[in-house]
């Protein structure tokens, strides 16, 4: 079997190599990139199975690239990590088609329990 294949696109470099780091350990193939070019080039040359997005990326380009990967069919599990812990925010993202959201900066234990429950 394979191990599953997820992007973390992330705008804190040390964070974001934490979490990929934790995830590389529990088993996972883990790529990174900082913004919404690196995401669309990264998209186009590999097959992805899960995304670990960063709602406070600059000009709201984690939203954006939440509904441009839905509007291309891409219907893989996306994992929103956010500062904003509020109901509506959950609201607005569920509508987006984020699958799960955790708070910003996420326990890592927890956010491999939710990588392992999207990916089953």
């Amino acid at each position: 079997m394979s191990k599953k294949h997820i992007l973390i696109v992330y705008g804190d470099p040390s964070l974001q190599q934490s979490i990929a780091k934790y995830l590389e350990i529990s088993g996972y193939t883990v790529a990174c990139v900082n913004d919404i070019i690196g995401f669309d080039d990264y998209m186009l040359q590999h097959k992805v199975d899960m995304l670990i997005i960063d709602q406070m990326m600059p000009g709201d380009e984690g939203l954006t690239i939440i509904k441009q990967t839905r509007a291309s069919g891409h219907n893989i599990p996306i994992l929103m990590i956010s500062s904003f812990a509020e109901n509506a925010d959950r609201l607005i993202d569920a509508k987006n088609g984020v699958n799960d959201y955790l708070a910003n900066p996420p326990n890592l234990i927890q956010l491999r329990d939710r990588v392992r429950a999207l990916l089953k």
